[in-house]
């Protein structure tokens, strides 16, 4: 089986700008991360909402702004409702994050890119999966598989694998390869 494979930053891959990629897998388009700062502003967000509405699937892989800043926005503004995948700290962790994001910038501003109820919408689209759970994506892109590994970097941090049966991508952007003991495995 022959496999197409293409990979696009959206933003964060020349500066330190928060992270956001396009990953091409034969026909389907899974998002990586979906990351932005509180100024809510720069070109990788145009190119987010240029892209939103034809992405298949979303992976979250850290639960801070960096990670999971512009999802609530694309979610709520962009048509990005396509199925969102995290492990359950991530998903958590990721929408207080975004709550109170929403919360500090409405009390400093007049900002009205997305609200608290935008945010709980958009992470209850997100599906909380395990380390090491496979999980076929719905559809017609049921033979990609993705699986959540530990990362190390963060609490509920993720190493991502892409598998479509033919090839296994690895996204591991953010990570952590030393032993850490502040919390035990479960």
């Amino acid at each position: 089986m022959s496999s197409t494979l293409q990979f696009t930053a959206i933003s964060g891959a020349h500066n330190e700008d928060a992270v956001c990629y396009l990953l091409e897998i034969d026909d389907a388009r899974i998002l990586l991360d979906c990351g932005s700062y509180e100024d809510y502003s720069g070109e990788g967000l145009a190119r987010l909402q240029r892209i939103a509405r034809q992405v298949d699937a979303v992976l979250l892989s850290h639960p801070d702004m960096a990670h999971v800043g512009a999802y609530p926005l694309a979610y709520a503004k962009y048509g990005l409702t396509c199925p969102a995948y995290a492990t359950q700290a991530t998903h958590m962790m990721g929408a207080l994050c975004m709550q109170d994001a929403s919360k500090t910038l409405a009390a400093r501003e007049e900002f009205t890119l997305f609200n608290e109820k935008d945010v709980e919408a958009a992470f209850d689209n997100v599906t909380p999966l395990q380390y090491s759970q496979p999980k076929a994506l719905p559809g017609r892109h049921s033979h990609i598989v993705v699986t959540a590994h530990a990362a190390g970097h963060t609490i509920g941090g993720t190493i991502w694998t892409i598998n479509n049966g033919a090839e296994d991508v690895l996204y591991a952007l953010d990570y952590n390869h030393t032993k850490e003991e502040h919390l035990r495995r479960c």
